[in-house]
């Protein structure tokens, strides 16, 4: 697995700030924010003028020795032609950069199921036309905080992923085994320490929560994932040292991946 960092750590920075932060904290993988009216770059203008968008993110990822593997991204219209129109400007800019998996939304909880399902349908047919996964992230509040939900949307859509998030479960009082039927469904992962209380917890400083980092990662490992997982600390949550938590998270998960190595070379 390869360690990313989300760039919405530095959301309220410019993308060549972020990327050079996350470059100086020593990650070498990045999962893009591609948030209509927030962060980093809009799919609104990405639709307009993909190449030049891609040219200006190639010279920056050289820069500072970076890698895109995710885009985390918010098409920020319900009109079905804007979504495909954005959608498939942010395709291009993945194939582009060589991403792999580009992350929604899922609608607000209390959407019907089918209603949902609808709506993702043509999105993943479009995906898969540009060799991109489209994943919705398990996410409080939305119809993807209940891991049967997630599932299902999984299940009954062919070609949709999840971005498994457990910090949305783990604020509901979940524990690994709640949501360990999505894994085989996993494209991508965003990881940070929660409390068990609520939303007020749902970003914690690295070992002071309860998500359980080694059991998820021995479970993804289990299940044949070889993705990447995102450290995603966000900087307009809280009032955390977000640099300071992604470097602890960055290490935590270095010497959990270096210990499954260890232990398959014993085996």
């Amino acid at each position: 697995m390869r360690i990313a960092a989300s760039s919405l750590a530095f959301s309220r920075q410019p993308l060549e700030t972020a990327l050079r932060k996350l470059a100086a904290l020593g990650f070498r993988y990045v999962d893009l924010g591609t948030v209509e009216g927030w962060a980093h770059l809009a799919p609104s203008e990405i639709a307009d003028e993909p190449d030049r968008v891609a040219e200006r993110l190639v010279r920056l990822f050289d820069r500072d020795g970076l890698q895109p593997v995710a885009f985390n991204a918010g098409l920020g219209t319900d009109d079905p032609d804007e979504q495909q129109r954005r959608l498939r400007g942010l395709c291009r800019l993945a194939q582009r950069l060589g991403v792999r998996v580009i992350t929604l939304p899922a609608a607000q909880r209390g959407t019907p199921l089918d209603v949902e399902i609808a709506r993702w349908r043509p999105m993943v047919a479009l995906a898969s036309e540009h060799d991109v996964t489209l994943a919705v992230e398990t996410h409080f509040g939305q119809v993807t905080e209940d891991p049967q939900t997630a599932l299902a949307l999984a299940e009954r859509i062919d070609g949709l992923r999840l971005t498994l998030d457990p910090s949305h479960f783990t604020i509901q009082g979940m524990a690994l085994s709640d949501f360990a039927a999505l894994l085989p469904f996993v494209a991508h992962v965003h990881l940070r320490d929660a409390g068990t209380n609520g939303w007020t917890e749902v970003q914690m400083p690295v070992g002071r929560g309860a998500v359980n980092f080694a059991g998820i990662l021995t479970a993804l490992k289990e299940v044949g994932y070889n993705g990447a997982v995102s450290c995603e600390y966000i900087d307009t949550v809280g009032a955390l040292d977000i640099a300071d938590n992604l470097r602890r998270l960055k290490m935590l998960l270095e010497r959990l991946l270096i210990a499954e190595l260890m232990a398959d070379a014993q085996n």
